[in-house]
């Protein structure tokens, strides 16, 4: 196990711990200091927009900016640790985490055309069902949807289609924490256990 901090160009620190997890290369993320007591919930509604924006832009410059990943999971759990009260993030990387079982490699994307059908993104299915089909709620610059695959998920994407997370705007990425925290408590889901967010093709 190894440990460093991560500075964003903001200048807020995280703990940053690496070590393997069933295998898996995984790098930890420790909660906003402000926010380690609070639950993640509390951070994407109550936290100012300053300080949100530094935490998300600190991990992304040390997923993205320095260890140049393209793929991979971050995972944000309510609780990080068995026994401890405190959230925080796992990111999963190596050849492992690109065997997730997501959408399949296609022309059309399913977030960006509503009228995509959603047979190009899971395989088989019945094509006469288009994206448009699944979506629950349209935010200013992102939309939620129901699971393609009806698996029990609740989906946010952006809008605009971007290659990586670090390309969102201060606007959409503030906004993307925001929405799912919105989704989550529209939706009766205050207590989840996990949230995750798939990163690269």
């Amino acid at each position: 196990m190894s440990e460093s901090t991560a500075e964003a160009p903001e200048s807020i620190s995280i703990d940053v711990r690496d070590y393997t997890e069933r295998g898996q290369p995984t790098i930890e993320f420790s909660a906003h200091k402000d926010y380690d007591k609070k639950s993640f919930l509390q951070f994407v509604s109550e936290a100012p927009s300053e300080q949100l924006l530094a935490y998300f832009r600190a991990v992304l410059y040390e997923l993205e900016g320095k260890r140049k990943l393209e793929e991979y999971h971050l995972k944000v759990f309510a609780q990080l640790r068995r026994g401890s009260e405190g959230w925080g993030i796992k990111v999963f990387h190596g050849e492992a985490s690109n065997d997730k079982d997501g959408p399949l490699d296609a022309q059309q994307c399913m977030s960006c055309e509503m009228d995509c059908p959603l047979s190009v993104g899971v395989g088989a299915g019945d094509t006469s069902l288009c994206s448009k089909d699944t979506l629950i709620q349209v935010f200013e610059h992102h939309n939620a949807w129901i699971d393609a695959k009806a698996r029990p998920l609740l989906v946010l994407t952006p809008k605009r289609h971007v290659r990586r997370l670090a390309d969102l705007s201060d606007v959409e990425l503030e906004a993307f924490w925001r929405n799912a925290g919105e989704l989550l408590t529209a939706n009766n889901l205050p207590g989840f256990t996990s949230a995750i967010l798939n990163h690269g093709k």
